[in-house]
């Protein structure tokens, strides 16, 4: 939520909402911004994905206790949760990506700790 965001972040933002299943976070006069999409898995899941990511030349930091699985791709600030499936048969998948945060190690940290919060909801 826009709370939680404000929060974590320690500042006022502003929300929109540029397509369906995506939210953005844009903070008043300052340069971060949060981005949050939630989509259905198709039948992808975070384990399966990661081997094409890695073969890609990306590097993948795996993220526990968050949902099914979760893992951040430092290249895109973003942090990506899969979301057990529950009566609809497929899984969600969560992710936040966290931009023009000064240093890598603060915009992986703050993307978690939104992963952390959201996730349980959904």
């Amino acid at each position: 939520t826009q709370a939680d965001v404000e929060k974590v972040l320690g500042a006022k933002f502003t929300s929109r909402s540029p397509e369906p299943g995506a939210l953005f976070y844009e903070e008043v006069g300052g340069p971060r911004e949060v981005h949050v999409y939630l989509w259905w898995a198709g039948g992808k899941n975070v384990e399966g994905m990661k081997p094409s990511f890695i073969a890609n030349g990306e590097t993948i930091d795996d993220v526990t206790g968050i949902g099914a699985a979760a893992m951040y791709r430092p290249q895109y600030s973003e942090v990506t949760v899969e979301i057990a499936a529950k009566e609809t048969g497929d899984a969600q998948w969560l992710s936040i990506s966290v931009h023009n945060v000064d240093k890598p190690a603060d915009t992986k940290r703050l993307a978690i700790e939104l992963a952390k919060r959201a996730a349980p909801r959904l």
